[in-house]
């Protein structure tokens, strides 16, 4: 299920830029490295596109002038790439940290 949706944020993202449809573009560009995180998707690739969805959104909500949709995008993919790291496993959970921090 997240493979097709993944390929559904995609096409809608894609439409979204070429209709100039800025709920499809929010859409289509936050929700996509979402979905790339829960297939698994490689760390690198994801990394890639999370930033050039990010760079392609920003760019956009800029050049349509919308900037309360910018800054609500700008949110999604900082939370985007907070899921990154925490399911990818580069951050440490806080109970981890005070288990550490209890055997020293």
């Amino acid at each position: 299920m997240h493979k097709f949706l993944a390929i559904f944020f995609l096409v809608l993202a894609a439409v979204g830029l070429y209709f100039n449809n800025e709920i499809g573009v929010f859409v289509g560009l936050a929700l996509l490295p979402w979905q790339l995180g829960r297939i698994g998707f490689p760390q690198k690739a994801y990394k890639y596109v999370l930033i050039l969805a990010a760079l392609v959104g920003i760019g956009y909500f800029i050049l349509i002038g919308w900037y309360t949709l910018l800054l609500a995008f700008i949110f999604v993919m900082i939370y985007n790439y907070w899921g990154y790291r925490r399911f990818s496993g580069l951050t440490e959970s806080s109970a981890d940290q005070e288990k550490e921090e209890q055997e020293r």
